[in-house]
């Protein structure tokens, strides 16, 4: 694997904060109206969860618990 410059590191540190501060700037200025029909959206979305994907899903939770433990994470 390529190893980077610290420049290159800044560089790309650089680019994500600005993303970041962008994808902050238009959630501060989505009006609020929209903001709650994106809301209702996640809402219905999660309540038509099925069993099996709770199932399938509680699953991958213990799967990351018992990595985190055994690399002290």
């Amino acid at each position: 694997m390529k190893s980077i410059t610290k420049q290159e590191a800044l560089e790309f540190k650089d680019r994500w904060k600005f993303v970041n501060d962008f994808i902050a700037h238009q959630i501060r200025n989505t009006p609020g109206d929209i903001k709650l029909q994106q809301l209702s959206a996640m809402f219905i979305i999660g309540q038509d969860r099925s069993p099996t994907f709770l199932a399938e899903e509680q699953e991958v939770r213990n799967r990351w618990r018992l990595l985190k433990q055994k690399t002290n994470v």
